[in-house]
């Protein structure tokens, strides 16, 4: 199939400036190699998984970059509370990165303020620059705009009018609007990590090493964690497939799981899932799926830990054909027996024990999970992209909205608090979660600010006080994923910045709070504007605590479609 011709235009302030925001250096890779980014694109690969045609590449016709060439973000400001440092200290001026840019064959369009709020028109030349393309080249196919902002709302309707292609890029509050009028999102962390290029951002510590580390430091670490590895690996023998968050009950039995002597966080790997991973590569018996990066299962091979001296099996391996209908059997019974749609990475985890052939083939060399099932090409089983992944069966599964998933799991509330949460959930994309484990978050939230405030040296963005965040929560068991905590942090961060240097801001009752107010002002943006009585349902939804637990559905909010981009009402 021929290239699609296509035309991209980069709203460089807005998304450097959001990148930074989360990830600094994540920007500035943005603004230094635009080539990497650009194959992103130039190979297809930001049609999201749900389309079966497979990776269709582009041909980028146009190129253009729009930026503020004496545009800077703000310097990080000084607080009478313990400032929290900032990754990058000085000024970056955009007009710096114009050259990148440049190299990269894309024409730079300057776009300088021209109010004395330093506001400019990059929007409105945008615009009218898609519009003549859209008038006078009738052979571009599909407009790629790499930019949150809704103002290009009505232009995306004018391409659709057009039936031409759109792409955005998207971010957590995103409005849903801007969401539903193209025809596919970018989402902030693939454009990172797939695009740009950089791995995923743990809860790890950057400098968590120092010339005082001796070997005998390291001797004593090794050992140590040879000894979980094995007390883990017995566990898993016992207790059978768990997520690694089911692990915490074996690193409390060792005192040094929060001794200084092995710095005290995850024996000193700075996050669970590191850890995890060092305790497979210590004992081959220990196994990990890692096909949902929220959820990593860890299990025991029970092929490498049977006797010694077992007879090798005498039947010839079965054929990549045989193997591959087994393991779409084993989905699509999976998909009988489930209610709703299945976790990928519980799905592939099902699969490797009932087949364990499949393990080392890269999925019949599909390389990942759902990419083998997007190849079979069965009409049973289909793919949700949502983060982080899910299957289902088309003639059984009903995913046309998520209303009746949020009703499920806030079931236990009061009729009028329950209906008022959904109808605030579709209007503003806040999490569903019950009012416990929002409280949950605000206190890993208030805890992890706490931690960053004291470190002054420990730089950090909104990427890294995530994870940090999730990884808290998860030792609970809570259901709240690490998307949750991000809507959070960037609601907080629309609201009011003081949260993130202010020591009185770490307090969970007052996080809670600010994130109230975002939710409000959110819900007046898309239309609703919230009565006195619904005011106080809000709060009691968001900032009390005192509620049971409800009973767990298996499937979040947020992760089929409509949740994390609902249709406003």
């Amino acid at each position: 199939m021929p290239p699609i011709r296509a035309a991209l235009f980069v709203d460089f302030d807005q998304v450097f400036g959001a990148l930074h925001r989360i990830r600094p250096e994540a920007a500035i890779a943005f603004a230094t190699r635009p080539g990497k980014w650009l194959e992103f694109f130039e190979n297809g690969m930001h049609v999201e998984q749900n389309d079966m045609d497979g990776l269709i590449p582009r041909s980028l016709l146009v190129r253009r970059c729009y930026l503020n060439p004496v545009g800077a973000l703000r310097p990080p400001q000084d607080h009478a509370h313990g400032a929290i440092r900032h990754r990058t200290e000085q000024r970056e001026v955009f007009g710096n990165y114009r050259v990148h840019f440049t190299r990269a064959a894309f024409s730079v369009i300057d776009c300088p303020p021209l109010t004395s709020q330093g506001k400019n028109s990059a929007d409105i030349v945008m615009v009218m620059d898609i519009l003549d393309i859209l008038n006078h080249h009738a052979h571009v196919d599909e407009f790629i705009i790499l930019s949150s902002d809704a103002d290009f709302t009505p232009v995306l309707l004018k391409l659709r009018m057009h039936d031409r292609r759109t792409t955005i890029l998207a971010d957590q509050v995103t409005a849903a609007a801007y969401r539903n009028a193209c025809d596919y999102q970018v989402q902030q962390a693939d454009f990172i990590e797939q695009a740009i290029g950089l791995e995923a951002e743990s809860s790890m510590p950057r400098v968590v090493s120092h010339a005082e580390h001796d070997m005998a430091y390291m001797t004593e670490k090794t050992v140590i964690l040879d000894k979980v590895a094995q007390t883990v690996a017995g566990y898993l023998r016992t207790k059978g497939p768990l997520p690694v968050s089911g692990l915490n009950p074996v690193f409390r039995m060792f005192p040094e799981f929060s001794a200084s002597t092995v710095s005290g966080r995850w024996f000193g790997h700075g996050s669970l899932n590191r850890l995890v991973v060092e305790l497979a590569r210590r004992d081959q018996d220990i196994k990990l799926d890692q096909s949902d990066a929220s959820n990593v299962i860890a299990f025991v091979d029970e092929r490498i830990s049977s006797p010694q001296g077992s007879p090798a099996p005498s039947n010839p391996p079965p054929n990549d054909d045989e193997l591959r209908e087994r393991a779409l059997s084993v989905v699509r019974n999976a998909l009988s027996e489930a209610s709703e749609p299945v976790g990928l990475a519980r799905l592939a985890h099902r699969v490797l024990n009932e087949v364990p052939e499949m393990e080392g083939s890269s999925w019949l060399g599909a390389g990942q999970f759902s990419g083998f099932l997007k190849l079979a090409n069965d009409p049973r089983i289909a793919l949700l992209s949502r983060h982080p992944g899910y299957a289902y069966d088309p003639s059984r599964h009903s995913i046309r909205h998520n209303a009746a998933s949020v009703n499920s799991r806030l079931s236990s509330l009061s009729e009028p608090l329950r209906t008022l949460a959904i109808q605030i959930a579709e209007v503003s994309n806040c999490p569903a979660l019950m009012p416990h484990e929002f409280h949950t978050l605000f206190v890993a939230l208030g805890t992890e600010l706490a931690r960053l405030s004291a470190e002054e040296d420990q730089n950090w963005g909104q990427q890294y006080l995530a994870a940090c965040v999730y990884e808290r929560c998860a030792e609970q068991t809570s259901p709240i994923t690490q998307a949750n905590v991000t809507f959070v942090l960037t609601a907080l961060e629309s609201e009011d910045d003081k949260w993130r240097s202010d020591v009185s801001y770490h307090d969970p009752q007052r996080l809670s709070e600010a994130f109230c107010n975002n939710v409000d002002r959110l819900c007046e943006n898309a239309g609703k504007r919230l009565t006195d009585e619904e005011w106080r349902l809000l709060g009691e939804w968001i900032c009390d605590d005192g509620l049971p637990a409800a009973e767990e559905t298996s499937l979040a909010d947020g992760d089929i479609e409509g949740a994390d981009s609902p249709a406003a009402t």
